[in-house]
């Protein structure tokens, strides 16, 4: 699937609106370059709306899988959105003390993008700062 081919597939998003694929896979950019963009960020935060903000990203990813299954028949992913989860995967770093999923029970562990969380910055110290209360 090129980028032709994701531009003229559409989705229908949880509020109703339609989108491309593509539009997808650019929302999911954004929300992963909003990591590197946030490790350069003065903190600490006062409140949990980074991270509910990096969940709601996680989510945006839920959707472009969905439909991706949805529209293709079984092969990999397009190299433009193997690219941008290199580099969710490079801002990012494995979960090992389940942090999110203790947070919210009812948040997903799996597919692999929610069983990680930022490497650097504010944003990770927050999550530090959680799992320490979550001992």
């Amino acid at each position: 699937m090129d980028v032709k081919d994701l531009s003229a597939t559409p989705v229908k998003l949880p509020d109703g609106q339609d989108a491309s694929l593509l539009e997808l896979v650019d929302s999911w950019a954004e929300r992963v370059l909003r990591l590197e963009e946030a490790a350069q960020a003065p903190g600490p935060y006062t409140d949990l709306s980074p991270v509910k903000e990096f969940v709601s990203g996680l989510q945006v990813r839920d959707r472009l899988e969905q439909s991706l299954t949805d529209n293709t028949s079984g092969s990999s992913a397009p190299a433009l959105i193997r690219a941008v989860d290199a580099l969710y995967r490079a801002y990012t770093l494995q979960d090992d003390h389940r942090v999110l999923a203790r947070l919210d029970e009812d948040l997903p562990t799996e597919p692999w993008w929610w069983s990680r969380i930022p490497a650097a910055g504010p944003l990770a110290a927050e999550f530090s700062k959680q799992a320490r209360k979550l001992r």
